[in-house]
């Protein structure tokens, strides 16, 4: 404990001088009467990550928020394969074998408000929840009304679809949940202002995100005669008008009906695919992973380990240029690699609020 208290202090100090800044992600979805498909663009400090394989039937226990509030028990009712930077049940995004896709942009202006009456989830434990859980949007929307986010590092909205075509935003703002959808979301799109703001500033000539105005124009075109590869094509054709050279890490691509993904990054430019119909997803299944440097062919994925959480962990860390000591670092592997939270780990969690 002592050495967790020591932590605290060191951590005092980076937070004078390491903040959030603003990153450029943008997400967007393409349809037509055949396809969906779900488009992220990644923008970030860092790339490095893995593509996990979820079975079903993984049994989950929450991850304490900062602050304390009582975690609860799930057990995934789907299968899905999620993009990983900082280890196993904290992902950046995925897909489910239902269809469903959750992805996560930055949104500084996120008010989450009291956790009074709720039970919580960090931001990114709140899309493993959601890809375990739920085959569709109104059913995600549905069944996190009274689950809270808590943010752990950054705050952010989501980007969900489903494979019947159907998009939203869930955002927090001044203290409350904000869903957009339906005839409320005239834009299958977002990047990191909120949804009303952003579609407010298409009408400004010089204002508004340059990103969501590129993306906007795109969306809402007639694609009725595209095949799947040519709106393939067209996403990532999307993707790239909104790229930034040095930021821009990941590009993908869910495929909502097919139940697969491509993507490339900046590491690796090929396009790669994965379908989740290729993996044994049965609930006495091993979680499996592979390298986003490599080519994800099913021969490259293995089972997931405790090191390579660490390994995760250790580089996130770094390019964070956050400090944090082994006994609070290993508390974080071990919760990663198990989801089975000690009671050491409620003190490591709240080291982040002298963080962000």
């Amino acid at each position: 404990m002592r050495i967790l208290k020591t932590a605290i202090l060191l951590i005092l100090l980076h937070c004078t001088i390491f903040t959030i800044p603003v990153k450029a992600c943008s997400a967007f979805l393409l349809k037509n009467s055949e396809n969906s498909l779900m488009c992220k663009s990644y923008d970030w400090d860092f790339g490095e990550g893995i593509v996990v394989i979820n079975p079903r039937g993984e049994e989950r226990i929450s991850m304490p928020v900062i602050g304390g509030k009582t975690t609860f028990r799930w057990v995934s009712e789907y299968a899905s394969i999620t993009f990983n930077q900082y280890g196993q049940n904290l992902p950046n995004g995925g897909i489910n074998e239902e269809g469903l896709a959750i992805e996560i942009l930055v949104l500084n202006v996120s008010d989450y408000g009291s956790v009074k009456g709720y039970s919580c989830l960090n931001e990114l434990q709140w899309i493993q929840f959601g890809l375990d859980n739920f085959k569709s949007v109104d059913d995600l929307i549905k069944g996190t009304e009274k689950i809270k986010v808590k943010h752990l590092y950054a705050k952010v909205h989501y980007f969900i679809s489903d494979a019947s075509g159907k998009s939203g935003v869930v955002e927090y703002i001044n203290g409350k949940r904000v869903v957009t959808t339906g005839s409320k979301m005239p834009y299958n799109a977002i990047t990191n202002s909120t949804y009303y703001s952003s579609v407010r500033g298409l009408k400004s000539a010089k204002g508004g995100c340059r990103r969501f105005k590129t993306i906007a124009a795109a969306v809402n075109k007639d694609y009725s005669a595209y095949s799947t590869t040519k709106l393939t094509d067209r996403g990532f054709t999307i993707l790239n008008s909104v790229k930034s050279e040095k930021r821009t890490q990941w590009q993908i691509i869910y495929d909502l009906k097919a139940k697969k993904i491509q993507f490339r990054t900046k590491d690796n430019s090929n396009i790669r695919e994965i379908n989740i119909s290729d993996f044994n997803l049965n609930s006495n299944a091993d979680v499996m992973y592979a390298s986003m440097k490599s080519d994800c062919k099913k021969d490259n994925f293995k089972k997931i380990s405790k090191s390579i959480n660490k390994y995760l962990l250790t580089n996130a860390f770094t390019n964070l240029k956050l400090q944090l000591p082994g006994v609070a670092l290993n508390e974080l592997v071990n919760y990663t690699t198990t989801a089975k939270p000690t009671e050491k780990l409620q003190t490591v969690v709240d080291m982040f609020d002298r963080i962000r």
